[in-house]
């Protein structure tokens, strides 16, 4: 312990005595050590943690394809939402989100903001609870239902927190709306960022034609369902639309209903140029160790004659 101690105090006198060395030596450690480990915490928190939902390995995207059209990932209409929640049987339940440009109004400054429309089941497939007052219930689930939820960045910027935010009205597109609750700070919907959430309400008599497609459809596996038997249902599935509705799913559309593992498709997108910067940090670390051990080296020389 002794031996250790004093060849400590000795690199300690060697690295103030040469100051431009160790200088030298810390900014390229710390360069290559401090990029792998931001990138890393970025990879940590996107790749491999998994998704703040409840379940998250049961909870799925679910796609239109029209792959002889050069439509690989095409949202589903509110008809085609319907049809899934009833005719699936590998579904436990099933939830749409589609985006909308609002004008919140508050402190008479306007600001236009993504808000999601969103079904009641939405929050329920995804397991989120409100961090103040609550989400959404089925018998709200009403197209124009003015109430709202407030994303807690939203909360937090345009209303400071307000613990009282929840019974109040806001004005958005110049609608009194009543503010049902507040999500939680970590909830997050892939990369959509939503600043507040309002009903979708698939009401049968108000609904659009099937055609018209903006929701993104996210179901929950019944437990003990495999993907490949979710896959095999959802074939089946979008035989009998082509036949029950020929006009929009066209026989040379190449149709079928896609489904995919929700951390995947998340961040599919982002997965392959994470893990090459993942990799370019790695190798800028390796240079900035070679770049030391140079510094050795050259610093070595310079005792030639005392060794």
């Amino acid at each position: 312990m002794e031996s250790l101690l004093r060849d400590l105090r000795l690199a300690f006198r060697n690295l103030l005595r040469y100051r431009g060395f160790t200088l030298a030596a810390l900014l390229c450690l710390g360069l290559g050590m401090g990029a792998s480990s931001a990138l890393f915490s970025v990879v940590n928190t996107v790749l491999l943690k998994p998704l703040p939902f409840a379940d998250p390995e049961r909870v799925v995207m679910i796609w239109n394809q029209f792959l002889l059209q050069d439509i690989p990932k095409a949202p589903a209409s509110g008809r085609e939402l319907m049809d899934l929640r009833s005719q699936s049987s590998v579904l436990e339940e099933a939830g749409g989100v589609a985006p909308l440009l609002v004008t919140l109004k508050a402190a008479d400054e306007p600001e236009e903001l993504l808000a999601g429309r969103a079904t009641a089941s939405l929050f329920e497939v995804l397991g989120v609870k409100a961090a103040l007052g609550r989400v959404f219930t089925p018998e709200e689930d009403v197209f124009g239902n003015d109430i709202a939820l407030l994303s807690h960045q939203l909360w937090r910027d345009r209303f400071g927190s307000d613990p009282e935010i929840v019974g109040r009205k806001i004005t958005i597109d110049e609608r009194p709306v009543i503010v049902t609750g507040v999500l939680p700070e970590e909830f997050s919907f892939g990369t959509s960022r939503f600043d507040l959430w309002v009903p979708l309400g698939l009401a049968p008599d108000r609904m659009l034609p099937r055609d018209f497609r903006s929701a993104t459809v996210v179901g929950k596996l019944k437990p003990g369902i495999r993907l490949d038997q979710a896959q095999a249902e959802m074939d089946v599935i979008a035989q009998r639309f082509q036949r029950e509705y020929p006009e929009s799913y066209p026989q040379g559309s190449g149709y079928r209903i896609l489904v995919v593992p929700a951390h995947e498709d998340l961040v599919g997108n982002v997965r392959g140029p994470l893990l090459v910067l993942l990799g370019a940090t790695g190798l800028v670390l390796g240079i900035a160790c070679l770049n030391v051990a140079n510094l050795l080296l050259v610093r070595a020389t310079t005792r030639s004659k005392e060794v």
